[in-house]
C-alpha cells in the first residue's frame, strides 16, 4: 500500500491496508505480516498506541495498571509494517483517503475499527499519544480518589467492572450503579447476571435496575448548585422512570456501550 500522492505503485507486490488499531486490527497486522511473505502491509491509526480496553476499569483505580495499559505500536508491530498515524476519512474501492488529505492505495482492505462507545469521553482511548492518555487516566483516578460518592450509569460489563474496581479499591466510597434493564450484563445467562449482582451487593455497591437517567437541564443544574447538591456545575442526573428522583454524586461516569 502506498501514498498515491507521492509514490505510485511500481511493482506487483500485494499490498494490504488496515484502518484503525483496535486490538483486532493490531493483531491482524502482526498476523498477516507473519503469514504472507512479501506482503506490504500498512496500518492506519490516529493513535500511537494500542490499549487493552478490558483493563481500563482497573486502570482507573490502580497506578500499576495505568503504567501497563497502553502499548506503543512501534513496540508491538513488526518493523516491516508501515504505520500511518492518521484517521481514515473515506474508503474507496482501491484507496483510502486519510484525515491528512493524502490517499493510500491497496489490493486488500481490512477494516478493524472496533466498537463505538457512547459513554463518558475518555473512558475509551481516543487521544493520540501515550502521554496524553496517561494524563487523562490520571485525571479520572484523581477525581475518583477525591469523591465521596460515585454514580455509574449502565449495567453492562463496563459499568459492572468499574463499580467493582472502585468499591474494592475504596470500600468507604458510596457507589451506585443504575441500569435501565432488568438484570446486569444482559448478554450473560440469567444465573450469571444474578451472581454478578450478588457480588456487587457483597462489595456494598447499590444497584438500581429498570431505571433510565437523563442529565439535569440548565434550571435543575442551577438549583442543585445553589442547594449544594453533589453533581458539579452540570447538576445531578434525574430519573426518567421515576419522575422527580435524582441521583447526586461527586463523580458520574456513563458506561454505556
Amino acid at each position: 500500500m502506498n501514498d498515491s500522492s507521492t509514490d505510485p505503485r511500481r511493482d506487483d507486490t500485494p499490498g494490504a491496508a488496515l484502518p484503525d488499531a483496535s486490538a483486532l486490527g493490531a493483531m491482524a497486522a502482526d498476523g498477516a505480516h507473519a503469514a504472507v511473505a512479501g506482503l506490504r502491509l500498512t496500518l492506519v491509526e490516529p493513535k500511537e498506541y494500542l490499549e487493552v480496553p478490558y483493563a481500563v476499569p482497573r486502570a482507573l483505580v490502580s497506578r500499576t495498571f495505568r503504567h501497563r495499559l497502553d502499548i506503543p505500536l512501534e513496540d508491538f508491530l513488526p518493523p516491516a509494517v508501515t504505520r500511518v498515524q492518521a484517521g481514515a476519512a473515506q474508503v474507496g474501492p482501491d484507496a483510502v483517503k486519510l484525515s491528512t488529505g493524502a490517499s493510500l492505495t491497496y489490493d486488500r482492505l481490512v477494516i478493524a475499527t472496533g466498537r463505538a462507545y457512547a459513554g463518558t469521553p475518555g473512558i475509551r482511548a481516543e487521544v493520540p499519544t501515550v502521554t496524553a492518555r496517561s494524563a487523562q487516566l490520571r485525571g479520572f483516578a484523581a477525581a475518583l480518589r477525591g469523591a465521596a460518592t460515585v454514580l455509574l450509569i449502565g449495567g453492562g460489563a463496563a459499568g459492572v467492572e468499574v463499580a467493582a474496581a472502585v468499591k474494592t479499591r475504596w470500600p468507604d466510597k458510596g457507589v451506585t450503579l443504575v441500569h435501565a434493564g432488568g438484570r446486569l450484563i444482559p448478554a450473560l445467562p440469567p444465573r450469571d447476571s444474578a451472581a454478578v449482582a450478588a457480588r456487587l451487593a457483597a462489595l456494598g455497591v447499590e444497584v438500581v435496575l429498570e431505571t433510565r437517567l437523563r442529565p439535569a437541564d440548565a434550571a435543575e443544574a442551577a438549583g442543585d448548585v445553589a442547594a449544594g447538591i453533589p453533581g458539579g456545575p452540570e447538576g445531578a442526573w434525574r430519573s426518567v422512570t421515576s419522575a422527580g428522583a435524582r441521583f447526586p454524586a461527586d463523580v458520574t461516569l456513563v458506561c454505556g456501550g
